[in-house]
């Protein structure tokens, strides 16, 4: 629960709930429709309850993240393709990540996170947690394939239609 939240229910009904048993019934269905109001706001990505917009408010250890400090590599995730046998001696690793984290506006707020590559270059990666991500590879795979029908056709590649794909990588914590 967000601090804004918490202030204004404790202003509407005291800390720990101190006013409830002094409050009459309609003063309490008051508060408690504003109060739900303003919820139902952050639960649709709307109102004054924003979500934290920088990486220490999600992960203290990915904000701090040094790899001079840190006696291993991290790879960039995403370069396995099972295709090959893995070379990860060419493989890029993290040199650190953007403090700026992009919340998105579909139904489970998933975050836009930029991991920045020692070879310069910024690496976007959409963060999900707590679902069962097998769906989501699943999609972007015919993604994939759509991407690989458009480029066949002489219209659609004229038109450059291609979808915006990202890799699903499964991690656990």
């Amino acid at each position: 629960m967000t601090e804004t939240f918490k202030k204004d229910f404790d202003i509407a009904f005291g800390k720990n709930g101190e006013k409830l048993a002094s409050m009459s019934i309609k003063d309490f269905v008051n508060h408690h429709v504003k109060l739900n109001g303003e919820f139902d706001k952050h639960k649709k990505g709307r109102g004054k309850l924003v979500p934290p917009l920088s990486l220490h408010e999600y992960c203290q250890w990915l904000a701090d993240f040094n790899p001079n400090r840190d006696s291993r590599d991290l790879e960039i995730p995403g370069q396995y393709d099972g295709l090959s046998k893995p070379l990860p001696e060419y493989h890029v690793k993290v040199a650190g990540f953007d403090e700026r984290v992009l919340v998105m506006s579909s139904l489970r707020r998933p975050k836009r996170i930029t991991i920045r590559g020692n070879d310069e270059k910024d690496y976007h990666y959409l963060v999900k947690g707590g679902e069962d991500l097998r769906q989501d590879a699943r999609i972007e795979q015919l993604f994939v394939i759509m991407n690989k029908v458009f480029d066949k056709d002489p219209v659609c590649r004229h038109r450059k239609l291609h979808l915006k794909t990202y890799q699903v990588i499964p991690m656990t914590p």
